[in-house]
C-alpha cells in the first residue's frame, strides 16, 4: 500500500511539473531567475532566444550572463541589471519598463520578485519581462497627436469653446 501511494504521489508531481513546464515554455514572456550570486538558475526558451539573438551567447544555468559578455556590454549589462538584482534580494519587489534596440524598438514591462525559501530567506528572484510595444507606440501616438491639438488651439487667434448638453 506504501509503495502503492508513493508511486501515485511521484505520477501526481510528474504530471504536475510537465504541466507547468508546459506553461512556463509556451508563454510569450521572458522568464528567468537568478540566485544570490546572479547566476542563473532558470529561464525558458524564449528568455534563451533573446539573449542569443541580443548578444549572440547560450545562456545555461549556473552560469552569469555578465561572465559571458565583454567590454561595453558587459559593463552595461552590470550597471543595469545588477542594482535592481540586489534591491530585489533586499526584500524589494520591481516593476519598470525597458527599452531595448536590438530588435528595431522593444519595450518591456519587468517585474522582478524575490523568491524565499522555507526559512523566510530570499535565495533567488523571479523575473519576467512581457513585450508591451505596441501598447507604447499606442500611447506616443496619442501623446503626440494630443500635443498637436494643444499646439493648434493654444495658436489660434479664433474663440473656441466646448458645450455639453446642459448648454454649459
Amino acid at each position: 500500500k506504501e509503495i502503492n501511494e508513493r508511486m501515485e504521489a511521484e505520477r501526481s508531481l510528474r504530471e504536475k511539473t510537465a504541466h507547468l513546464s508546459a506553461i512556463f515554455e509556451s508563454s510569450t514572456h521572458l522568464i528567468w531567475a537568478v540566485n544570490e550570486n546572479f547566476e542563473l538558475t532558470s529561464f525558458n526558451q524564449n528568455f534563451y532566444r533573446i539573449v542569443k539573438n541580443h548578444y549572440g551567447i547560450r545562456v545555461r544555468i549556473g552560469v552569469r550572463i555578465d561572465d559571458l559578455l565583454l567590454g561595453d556590454e558587459k559593463k552595461d549589462y552590470i550597471n543595469y541589471w545588477y542594482p535592481r538584482y540586489a534591491e530585489v534580494f533586499a526584500g524589494r519587489k520591481l516593476e519598470f519598463e525597458k527599452e531595448d534596440a536590438f530588435e528595431g524598438k522593444v519595450y518591456r514591462k519587468v517585474f522582478i520578485n524575490p523568491v524565499y525559501n522555507n526559512e523566510n530567506i530570499i535565495t533567488e528572484i523571479s523575473c519576467i519581462a512581457n513585450d508591451i510595444t505596441e501598447s507604447k507606440i499606442y500611447e506616443q501616438k496619442l501623446l503626440s497627436q494630443s500635443g498637436k491639438l494643444s499646439a493648434i488651439f493654444d495658436s489660434s487667434h479664433h474663440y473656441i469653446w466646448t458645450i455639453d448638453k446642459q448648454g454649459r
